[in-house]
């Protein structure tokens, strides 16, 4: 509803979703195909410059509401190692 409004999920779109706990920490990723599925168009779901601030509000909001980490907290930075 916040990054695909107006577009109805398994009639205009879908999603893959993979959940991945390798690194000992529950991660969600996902991908969206760029094709809507009706008229078979091109489907862009994400332009940096309309969405990016809409998605970082998502983004806290679900994190206030399940009570998961924020990654962008400067308290979880990990120096990078070059190798």
């Amino acid at each position: 509803r916040v990054l695909l409004a107006g577009l109805e999920r398994d009639k205009n779109y879908k999603i893959l979703w993979v959940e991945h706990t390798d690194k000992q920490n529950l991660e969600l990723n996902f991908v969206i195909p760029r094709i809507e599925l009706e008229s078979l168009k091109s489907l862009t779901p994400y332009y940096y410059k309309a969405d990016q601030n809409r998605i970082d509000a998502f983004k806290d909001i679900i994190n206030l509401k399940y009570g998961f980490t924020d990654p962008n907290d400067p308290s979880r930075e990990q120096p990078i190692k070059a190798s």
